[in-house]
């Protein structure tokens, strides 16, 4: 079980870079913007709801980017969680 903590830890720890870059408050919205991508919900869904975090912080233009390359950083962190683990099991 060591696989998925591992991955969490490397996106929170790309997350937690990524809000400093931008001057947000990792430690307020680095939880807030996880348990929005730990939703049953799709990226559409997600994407707004991230959007309407990050846009307090960041102008029209990059909000939508930023929120784009938070998903696809948390897909592809779930895609090798879940790859290790499928390796584990084999």
């Amino acid at each position: 079980m060591a696989a998925p903590v591992s991955d969490a830890g490397e996106f929170e720890s790309w997350l937690n870079d990524r809000l400093d870059s931008l001057e947000v408050d990792r430690e307020v919205y680095g939880a807030y913007i996880l348990g929005v991508l730990q939703e049953d919900e799709s990226d559409e869904e997600k994407e707004d709801a991230l959007q309407g975090i990050l846009s307090a912080f960041l102008d029209e233009d990059t909000v939508e980017d930023v929120c784009k390359e938070i998903i696809k950083q948390w897909t592809e962190c779930r895609s090798r969680s879940a790859a290790k683990r499928d390796a584990d099991d084999g």
